[in-house]
């Protein structure tokens, strides 16, 4: 028969086995998305060797998923990257959201730069919506670092992570001219004149 301990035992190592077959599925569908979204790169011809990448994170999910796929694969596809962050003033979360970017940043040895913006002011400034004022601060700040450091032989390409009224998470790495957007792992290009 079994007495009481060993049956608290026996659940405390189901619990254990659990827990880690739940890692370890959260591990391969990680590694699934790496292994799509390096193709998607290669077939799309959407970064080459020696690029310099700057990643638009903001402290959300979507963008820092996107920082840890592209260091995961920088070293393979031979290309660098540097992140910027934003802080639109707007949130009660800003400072901490600015905050948590550069550590893990710095916890990489990624070069971060963060630019502090005022955007409830640039939208009543301009008499444009909050959304329109944070893309417009936040493409000149880009902007501003992409022309330091094309000088200086860095950064060439912006890549953010955004999430859709869908669900699915959207890449738009910007490339001079065009916007290369990527939705679930398709390769869409658009004038960014339009």
């Amino acid at each position: 028969p079994l007495d009481k301990e060993r049956i608290k035992s026996f659940r405390r190592k189901e619990s254990i086995i659990r827990s880690n077959a739940a890692d370890l599925c959260g591990f391969f569908i990680i590694m699934d998305l790496i292994h799509k979204i390096k193709n998607t790169i290669i077939r799309e011809n959407l970064i080459q060797k020696n690029d310099k990448i700057l990643i638009g994170l903001s402290g959300g999910a979507d963008s820092v998923l996107l920082f840890n796929v592209l260091y995961q694969l920088k070293d393979d596809l031979g290309f660098e990257i540097k992140t910027c962050h934003i802080n639109h003033s707007y949130r009660v979360t800003a400072d901490r959201d600015e905050n948590f970017s550069r550590e893990i940043s710095e916890e990489k040895n990624i070069q971060f730069f963060s630019k502090k913006v005022d955007m409830k002011q640039f939208s009543i400034d301009n008499s444009i919506s909050l959304e329109d004022s944070g893309r417009i601060l936040r493409y000149n700040c880009f902007n501003k670092i992409l022309e330091t450091e094309n000088r200086l032989g860095g950064a060439a390409k912006v890549s953010c992570g955004y999430k859709r009224a869908t669900g699915g998470t959207l890449v738009v790495m910007d490339l001079g001219c065009t916007l290369t957007v990527v939705v679930d792992m398709e390769a869409y290009q658009c004038d960014k004149n339009e």
